[in-house]
């Protein structure tokens, strides 16, 4: 049975999303340890804010002043740092260095399956519930506007589109989605990794088959959970393959 955000706890929404916690699948973590030469650590922040009776999802739109991904819709993260204990750690940082975000505000609930992120990162989301509304503090540097989303928007078809990409390292293509909103008098084209596990936590917590990266039909979040897993297993392995060609 799945649910909208008018009848769903939060205790049910963050009992569903541990259970989908990264952090104690062995895949997972063999695939954060293991020698990845060629591709970065790095994580995102995806914060749930319970406000107006529903759940919204935090996104930022990047500052046209960045090197990769300007004027993108995203959201907070970056490369772990050296000085970072792990993935949680560095989305938490990245959070309050972005927007104003205290990690003590944050209710970390879990971590998700990696993604290969463009350029060549191996990247965690990070998921947590933000215990209330804040100031924000936004980094110009980095972020040119703070927004937030219904997070069941990611589960219906309204402005939503998609197309077939095939990267250059992997034999399977998968899938672009894109959804279109106006925010802020603007414009706001979610997209790519930010829109896929956008997708991915509406179909964890609605409990709904929704939109998945890799199929044109809709499928579960544990399938979906799964298909991550092993697209990110393969990238890997054909990019070591090539690796120990060259040697």
């Amino acid at each position: 049975m799945s649910d909208s955000d008018s009848d769903l706890g939060m205790s049910t929404a963050r009992d569903r999303l541990r259970s989908f916690d990264s952090r104690h699948d062995p895949r997972v973590q063999q695939l954060l340890h293991q020698e990845t030469k060629g591709y970065r650590k790095a994580s995102v922040f995806i914060g749930l804010l319970y406000s107006e009776d529903r759940l919204n999802v935090l996104l930022t739109l990047r500052s046209s002043r960045l090197q990769h991904h300007a004027n993108t819709v995203s959201f907070p993260g970056g490369k772990v740092d050296e000085g970072d204990q792990d993935e949680v750690e560095a989305a938490l940082r990245e959070a309050k260095e972005e927007v104003g975000l205290e990690p003590s505000n944050v209710e970390v609930v879990c971590t998700l399956s990696p993604m290969i992120a463009s350029p060549n990162f191996l990247t965690v989301p990070v998921v947590g519930f933000i215990k209330e509304q804040f100031e924000l503090k936004v980094n110009e540097n980095e972020v040119e506007e703070v927004f937030y989303l219904p997070l069941e928007r990611f589960n219906k078809d309204e402005g939503h589109s998609s197309e077939v990409f095939m990267r250059s390292s992997s034999s399977s293509p998968y899938i672009i989605h894109r959804f279109t909103d106006t925010v802020i008098g603007q414009t706001m084209i979610t997209w790519g990794f930010t829109a896929n596990y956008c997708c991915l936590v509406a179909n964890i917590v609605f409990n709904k088959q929704g939109f998945s990266y890799l199929s044109q039909d809709p499928v579960s979040a544990k399938d979906a959970y799964e298909q991550t897993i092993q697209r990110t297993q393969r990238i890997l392995h054909v990019t070591k393959t090539h690796e120990l060609a060259k040697m």
